[in-house]
């Protein structure tokens, strides 16, 4: 019998454009539930890093194929984050009666060009967190701070700030 992929479950995620890494050591819940996020939001999602060492703390969630980097071009960054919220707590997309939202970890990431992106991992806990890289703010909100990775509710607070 021969081992079926999650990848070949899946309707939504172009694994062959997306960038996931790794593909071998990608947690097989991923592209299950950015499949399910991706139909959700009724519009392409982008990956742009799945399974990857290289630029990520090594105890995080891409070393471990756990997290995949995405934005959505076609929505406005504020829409996406409701999406991806709604998602998360939607009892549709539970496994085992727990919700994703307590089994993921999310990051959201308002500086990202061309449009704000998010982490959304697979981690088997709940963990929330956001970065600024806007040096300027950071210095002026944040002056003691070594690195520009805060809470996600201020960097929502910093996005509805700048009035992109």
């Amino acid at each position: 019998m021969t081992k079926q992929s999650s990848f070949d479950k899946v309707e939504y995620v172009d694994s062959k454009s997306d960038d996931w890494g790794n593909k071998d050591i990608v947690n097989a819940m991923m592209p299950l539930i950015l499949d399910r996020l991706r139909k959700k939001a009724g519009t392409p999602l982008v990956i742009t890093r799945g399974a990857h060492i290289k630029g990520h703390n090594p105890n995080g969630d891409h070393p471990k194929g756990w997290g995949a980097d995405i934005y959505f071009p076609k929505l406005a960054f504020l829409n996406a984050v409701n999406i991806v919220e709604d998602f998360l707590l939607s009892e549709e997309n539970s496994i085992y009666g727990f919700l994703l939202d307590d089994l993921c970890s999310l990051g959201i990431y308002p500086d990202w060009k061309p449009v704000g992106g998010f982490h959304l991992g697979f981690r088997g806990h709940k963990a929330r967190w956001g970065r600024i890289d806007n040096k300027d703010y950071m210095d002026q909100h944040y002056p003691d701070r070594k690195h520009n990775y805060v809470s996600l509710g201020t960097a929502l607070n910093y996005f509805n700030s700048i009035g992109v």
